[in-house]
């Protein structure tokens, strides 16, 4: 742990913070500005608990992921969905399978901090009950017939050739898979009914470049194919305009429309990202009316879409598309909520208040110095001097050996 950002333990509300996360407890804390994610890395580190971070919005969610890879806690980001209500002829799938990659990880225990901007609390996601895996092991015995049946349960798609993600191609016993939650695609090859190897292979030459003992295969897209069923009969059901008999034209080749007028149908059940924070998990809300800024915000331009398009005569089915602030509001317990300015928090029912009085980081020169450690330290405050060299901190040790002051060569902290 940073030197300097360890002394935050020191102060006197700390101890306590660290009960009431410890006990689950849904708490507010006021004071602390730039230093949040500070405190986020040290609670997740001293309780070894992993962490749920929502921000308020994109900008803020990257630039809380480099604070924490300079804090050497590597952060991961669940993008909001960018809901495409128009036809489109085709849709990036990027962003879909960032968040199927961080799906697959918070159920396989392999993250240790995730950053939400708030947009993406109100984004459907596929439900914990339905995000199963398959895993393919060197040696043992597989039934081959039913691994195209699997993968394309999982969204996976059929090609000639496998060059992209959530993709899969079968030629004799050979079977080429491009997870979507991996860099590079896999082939599994057969003898009968048994996995004789699996290994990494090069998209560009298809030739092999190393061998790997298994493979975890993950869901491809947010849905399971299942839903051409759902949505065959529900498309009967909707007035037949000319672009519902269009959408059930291609569900009857298969093809899912490109658009997400169908969206509530792809899941069996509502869920969000924050249902797959568990007890052993913090989770954390910074700028707690910013965030809900940003939720509303989104809300009522996605409505405005929806009316509009309604009013071109398009359809939409009579069932939520996103989730509204009060569903959100219901995920938020045991949190713990990060505010600079002390404020009502209406929505939420709070536990515990704590109060820090944390300064942000002077840029003192060598002239001005000592009299602002002297006003601090007559205060009663802690002060923490950090210097560029181990040269430095050691001159500077000694100039201030006599005074009750801490000299560290850190990484200087953002804020």
């Amino acid at each position: 742990m940073n030197q300097l950002i360890g002394k935050l333990t020191l102060l006197s509300e700390y101890s306590a913070l660290e009960q009431a996360a410890r006990d689950r407890k849904t708490c507010a804390v006021f004071g602390v500005d730039a230093q949040k994610p500070y405190f986020a890395d040290i609670l997740q580190r001293r309780l070894a608990k992993r962490a749920f971070i929502v921000v308020p919005d994109e900008r803020s969610a990257r630039a809380m992921i480099r604070t924490f890879d300079a804090l050497s806690t590597p952060a991961l980001y669940f993008p909001p969905k960018d809901y495409t209500f128009r036809d489109m002829e085709s849709v990036s799938r990027f962003e879909e399978n960032q968040r199927i990659d961080v799906i697959s990880k918070i159920q396989k225990g392999t993250f240790q901090t995730i950053v939400i901007p708030a947009e993406a609390l109100c984004t459907q996601v596929l439900p914990p009950q339905d995000c199963r895996e398959t895993v393919l092991t060197v040696g043992e015995d597989f039934d081959y017939d039913s691994l195209p049946l699997i993968l394309a349960e999982y969204g996976y798609e059929s090609f000639p050739k496998v060059e992209g993600p959530g993709q899969f191609s079968i030629r004799g016993e050979i079977v080429d898979i491009f997870p979507a939650t991996e860099e590079h695609p896999f082939r599994v090859e057969f003898f009968d009914r048994t996995i004789d190897s699996i290994s990494v292979f090069d998209v560009s030459s298809q030739r092999r470049c190393e061998a790997k003992d298994l493979l975890r295969l993950t869901p491809a897209k947010e849905y399971t194919q299942k839903v051409l069923e759902t949505l065959t009969e529900v498309l009967k059901k909707l007035p037949q305009t000319a672009a519902v008999r269009k959408d059930i034209e291609l569900v009857q080749q298969g093809i899912l429309p490109r658009h997400d007028r169908y969206l509530p149908l792809f899941y069996s059940h509502r869920a969000n990202i924050l249902d797959y924070c568990t007890a052993n998990d913090l989770l954390f809300v910074f700028d707690y009316k910013k965030v809900f800024e940003s939720v509303e915000g989104f809300a009522y331009r996605s409505e405005e879409d929806i009316k509009q398009l309604t009013e071109e005569g398009f359809t939409f089915l009579d069932k939520p598309y996103f989730f509204r602030r009060e569903e959100i509001l219901e995920r938020l317990t045991s949190s713990l909520i990060f505010e600079t300015l002390t404020s009502s928090l209406p929505g939420i029912s709070l536990d515990r208040l704590f109060e820090f009085n944390v300064f942000p980081t002077s840029n003192a020169n060598l002239q001005t110095l000592p009299e602002e450690i002297n006003q601090f330290l007559s205060s009663g405050y802690n002060v923490t001097v950090v210097t560029i060299t181990e040269d430095h901190r050691r001159e500077m040790a000694k100039l201030y050996a006599k005074k009750k002051v801490t000299v560290c060569c850190d990484p200087l902290p953002f804020g």
